[in-house]
């Protein structure tokens, strides 16, 4: 299957509306600059119907131990771990964008919650 790699950001794809078939993010999103940004270009660029496959690191619920160790080492994460932020609210910024959410698996690697599924494009997508 013919693939493209783009080097770049995400908050700036260069690249047509509605011109591509699948986005693939493995633990990326949380580096994003502009996190609301990058989900609308994703929507912007995806088919309808098409999804981003992702695996993603997230936050830690409130009010534990890994949360308050991802809040410890936040602020050293973002500077050193290529903007990195361990706090990254990745669900969220998907539903909010208004992708669909399908096949959404939690799992944790070494007390780290992560998430992984596909964000779907609607077919109608809200006008702007």
């Amino acid at each position: 299957m013919p693939t493209t790699m783009l080097q770049g950001k995400c908050e700036n794809i260069p690249m047509p509306d509605n011109s591509v078939d699948a986005v693939i993010s493995t633990f990326a999103l949380c580096s994003v600059d502009d996190p609301e940004r990058a989900m609308s270009e994703i929507m912007r660029v995806l088919r309808p119907g098409c999804a981003v496959h992702f695996v993603e690191h997230i936050a830690a619920p409130q009010r534990t131990f890994i949360h308050a160790l991802q809040r410890l080492l936040a602020p050293m994460s973002r500077r050193f771990n290529h903007g990195c932020d361990p706090l990254a609210d990745t669900q969220r910024h998907f539903i909010t964008a208004g992708f669909w959410l399908e096949d959404l698996q939690r799992r944790e690697f070494s007390g780290i919650p992560m998430i992984s599924g596909r964000a779907v494009c609607p077919k109608q997508r809200p006008q702007s």
